[in-house]
């Protein structure tokens, strides 16, 4: 479920910080409410389990929340008298707005915060069993995220997480890969080629230096991007474009799955060099990371063209990673362990389970072409 943008000016001068705001903001989708008397803000709405931040009146104060893995971000001024979940509704100054944390429930007649964490599950007494349990919370997660959608898109990179999130995709939706590269990068071949493999059609861009320039103008985050920032920045936001100019509304992203499933080279290296203990507080720490930064950055550069969604940003499937050994997800250096062999229960070509894929920014060839 997403939420279109929104934000609240609360108080005297409401309606003059509303209008300061409104130059800053961009995005096509937006929700603007004014109060200065406590004015109805509407019938409590009923969330269920998936990307949201929302807003909304409950016993004569107003409630706003955001999801637990923070796919939606959730803003506050610091004198407690806006909320807003585009950072552009506020202050440029980082200093006088707070992104309020994943899961946090905000009453703006207090200002007192509720934050909810990820549950612990049972962890499931062999890889077989653990294998089968994550195919099933996968392919439920991705069937929620595409119900009622007559087309979906994908941002493919011909990885195993796009892979994945595309193969479930198509049993419940027709289904788009989308692609950006640069040319002759390794994305170029292996998205052609995996993409022919699953089956399934795929539109792409191959991006130039003019075309990462265009790209970077309309940047804007709520934090100093880095060099991997801007990359993402200019595959997501043209990934997100292609969809919309192919007829799709939805757009889906295979974010977390690396911080979920010891994905990275570096988690490898942290259990050599520190043990399991070293690396599960990394993992632990990048996924928190996200809520802060990765996914508030990837769902700016798609939302001006598209609705994205995180399948492996569900509750089940987060807190099913968060209680299963280290030794499941990275076994005898083999990353994704776990997840691949689940891929391979959900019905992917060997081929691509086991594909190898080195992080998007770099295999796409993008952040060579950065300014």
């Amino acid at each position: 479920m997403h939420c279109s943008a929104f934000a609240v000016f609360l108080g005297e001068g409401a309606k003059e910080r509303l209008q300061k705001s409104l130059p800053r903001v961009k995005r096509h989708r937006r929700q603007l409410v004014t109060s200065d008397d406590g004015a109805d803000f509407g019938e409590p709405s009923e969330l269920r389990e998936a990307e949201f931040s929302f807003l909304d009146l409950e016993e004569g104060s107003i409630l706003a929340g955001r999801d637990l893995l923070g796919t939606r971000p959730l803003y506050a001024s610091r004198d407690g008298k806006s909320l807003a979940s585009d950072h552009r509704f506020l202050s440029s100054s980082q200093e006088e707005r707070l992104l309020l944390p994943p899961g946090t429930n905000y009453r703006a007649s207090d200002a007192s915060v509720e934050t909810r964490l990820l549950g612990i599950v049972n962890t499931p007494d062999s890889m077989a069993s653990a294998a089968s349990e994550l195919a099933g919370l996968i392919e439920s997660s991705v069937r929620r995220r595409v119900e009622g959608e007559r087309l979906v898109a994908v941002s493919f990179s011909g990885g195993l997480d796009s892979s994945i999130v595309a193969f479930c995709a198509a049993r419940h939706s027709d289904v788009i890969l989308c692609g950006a590269y640069s040319h002759g990068s390794r994305d170029e071949k292996q998205s052609r080629s995996i993409a022919e493999k699953l089956g399934l059609p795929m539109v792409s861009r191959a991006l130039t230096p003019q075309d990462i320039r265009r790209e970077l103008k309309a940047l804007d985050l709520p934090f100093e991007p880095t060099p991997m920032d801007r990359a993402l920045w200019c595959i997501y936001s043209t990934t997100a474009r292609l969809a919309r100019e192919n007829g799709a509304e939805t757009i889906l992203l295979g974010q977390l799955a690396d911080e979920l499933f010891g994905g990275y080279v570096k988690y490898v290296r942290a259990v050599e060099e520190g043990g399991v203990l070293a690396a599960e507080t990394m993992m632990e720490e990048d996924l928190v990371r996200c809520g802060e930064v990765g996914l508030l950055r990837d769902e700016l550069a798609c939302s001006s063209s598209v609705e994205p969604r995180f399948p492996f940003a569900d509750e089940g499937v987060a807190s099913m990673a968060l209680s299963i050994p280290l030794d499941f997800k990275i076994r005898g250096g083999r990353r994704k362990h776990l997840l691949r062999e689940a891929a391979k229960l959900l019905g992917l070509p060997e081929e691509v389970a086991e594909t190898p894929k080195k992080a998007a920014q770099y295999s796409s060839g993008i952040l060579k072409l950065l300014p």
